[in-house]
């Protein structure tokens, strides 16, 4: 990186104070840091940079501004950004997310006791965290409502784009990122943030349990159901929910938008 060390104090801090909030937001369903983990932060002003690093530790070249690979995380600072930013934030989430499930680190590759989350497991949590902001040595947790992935996903929704429930969570993780994959990141974003707040919380215990016990590499509607019931149950207070986040200054959209 070449933060000056005073921006690069600041990510840090930035980074633990993050870290931590999320921690916090799920106590005992992520049980890190066991002993002797760590992760590594990789901070980049050039994209040349960036993407070889990447390739050269993963064997793949990156699509967007961050990723969690190989054990570390990979940021590329896109000019006008705050050190610590969204992406950074998400990637420290998908970090402290599977981290948690390491029991080896082997050749570079992340050994887990079974297959990862499917996609809109590990997206939802991750792009969920991101509504964690720090500013200094602040915390700021921001309204998970207000975030334009809920509101892409309310007018999905008033838009009757919502895919439905059942087809969602079995989706693959090529399906999820190749087709409409920032509809799905919305979508997944909010499907979280209902089943962590939505009807005071009735569903979070089970989806700390679920996201816990996970680990089997199993994808489909029978498994989501095992966890929280009817799948047509949980999409009926989904969608209900996702129509009161609406704010009552939102203005009437036009065709057009």
């Amino acid at each position: 990186t070449t933060l000056s060390a005073a921006q690069a104090r600041t990510f840090l801090k930035s980074a633990e104070i993050h870290r931590d909030a999320v921690m916090r937001e799920f106590p005992g369903m992520i049980d890190y840091p066991q002993d002797g983990q760590s992760f590594v932060i990789n901070v980049f002003e050039k994209h040349h940079d960036y993407s070889t690093t990447v390739r050269q530790m993963a064997g793949w070249t990156p699509a967007g501004p961050g990723v969690f690979a190989a054990g570390q995380v990979f940021i590329l600072l896109e000019p006008g950004d705050p050190p610590f930013n969204d992406t950074a934030a998400h990637e420290i989430a998908h970090a402290v997310f599977i981290m948690g499930k390491v029991f080896d680190v082997a050749g570079g590759v992340i050994m887990t006791l079974g297959e990862r989350h499917c996609s809109w497991v590990q997206e939802g949590f991750a792009t969920y965290c991101e509504s964690y902001t720090t500013i200094g040595d602040r915390e700021i947790i921001q309204g998970y409502g207000s975030g334009e992935y809920l509101t892409k996903a309310r007018r999905m929704l008033e838009d009757d784009l919502l895919p439905a429930l059942g087809e969602f969570v079995a989706l693959s993780g090529d399906d999820f990122n190749e087709h409409n994959a920032f509809n799905n990141y919305c979508v997944a974003c909010a499907l979280t943030a209902y089943l962590l707040n939505g009807e005071s919380a009735k569903y979070r215990e089970k989806y700390y349990s679920f996201v816990s016990t996970y680990l089997r590499g199993a994808r489909d509607k029978e498994t989501f159901e095992t966890a929280f019931g009817k799948v047509e149950d949980v999409e009926k207070g989904f969608q209900e929910w996702l129509e009161r986040m609406k704010p009552p200054e939102e203005e009437p959209r036009g065709k057009g938008d």
